[in-house]
């Protein structure tokens, strides 16, 4: 509604007793761009159920040094008996992305598949473990449990201008023939400098 500050949303994952058999569907495009997606569900006597599904990705990036991949699993195993259902599920995740930061105006205007820096490459994963029971007391009427664990990371490697280099540029912009900016032998001379910067990140 109106003011929300928080909410919640539920979905429904596929099941074998609700989307039994097997499908795929494999795409390619440019960048050399490549998807497979794929689903099997199945059921089983006693009215135990399965579905797996998954998705692989991977593209070399329409700029300069920026490929992409990604992979991810879900697994679900389930239960009906009467009344009560219960289910466990599975899903996994990682993804490789390189050439994320944003470039300039001009040099965009210069060269469109350019990147400003690299490396500039983020590794993330992600593992969900769920566990949902459910007890109907009523036709319009169902009690429902769930637990869940989420565990995840994230390690980023990028590039940036050293601020020296940085100070440097700007001093040399109103005399770049002095020799301290054209002459890599005098001390005062900096030259292209970058510093390498890593991150990492975990969730639990």
């Amino acid at each position: 509604g109106l003011n929300t500050l928080g909410g919640a949303l539920v979905l429904t994952t596929r099941t074998g007793r609700t989307h039994e058999g097997t499908e795929a569907d494999f795409s390619v495009g440019s960048a050399g761009r490549k998807r497979l997606d794929f689903g099997h569900g199945r059921k089983w006597g006693e009215g135990w159920h399965g579905y797996v599904a998954g998705t692989v990705f991977s593209e070399q990036g329409w700029r300069d040094d920026s490929p992409g991949h990604f992979a991810n699993l879900y697994a679900k195993l389930g239960r009906r008996q009467g009344s009560d259902d219960w289910s466990l599920g599975l899903l996994h995740g990682k993804s490789r992305l390189a050439g994320n930061g944003l470039a300039n105006e001009s040099l965009f205007v210069l060269d469109p598949h350019a990147i400003y820096t690299s490396p500039d490459i983020t590794h993330s994963r992600d593992t969900l473990v769920t566990a949902q029971a459910s007890r109907s007391i009523s036709d319009a009427s169902r009690v429902s449990v769930l637990a869940w664990h989420r565990r995840g990371g994230r390690d980023a490697t990028s590039v940036d201008i050293s601020e020296a280099f940085g100070d440097w540029l700007a001093s040399c912009q109103d005399t770049p023939d002095a020799p301290r900016c054209s002459d890599p032998n005098d001390p005062g001379f900096v030259g292209p400098a970058a510093v390498l910067n890593r991150s990492s990140s975990r969730q639990h």
